[in-house]
């Protein structure tokens, strides 16, 4: 019975260890996929043309309290990756409007 023990606990060992293999594994494989990600390959100018639509249109939306507000674009975009923050500060037509709630 000792024998068949010491052979359990070395099948648990092997079986730990090629649980964390597969997990290292998929890790890896995460990673890669997120290499090749579309995203990655979009032009500067479709990136900076999707970026001029996720801006709120100030001016357009008397309630919004402020363009200064971290929480929305363009600040957002600068705070995904450097490629985006790079984008997102070079393209004016995001930086164009400043919209201040002088009311409160």
């Amino acid at each position: 019975l000792q024998d068949l023990d010491e052979k359990i606990v070395l099948a648990k060992e092997t079986l730990d260890n090629l649980v964390w293999a597969r997990s290292q594994a998929e890790s890896h494989v995460a990673d890669a996929k997120s290499l090749i990600h579309p995203m990655r390959s979009l032009p500067y100018d479709v990136l900076s043309e999707i970026f001029s639509h996720c801006v709120p249109s100030w001016a357009m939306n008397e309630r919004s309290a402020t363009s200064l507000d971290l929480r929305t674009a363009p600040w957002t975009l600068t705070r995904v990756c450097f490629r985006w923050r790079h984008i997102a500060l070079s393209s004016p037509n995001l930086w164009t409007y400043i919209g201040l709630d002088l009311r409160s």
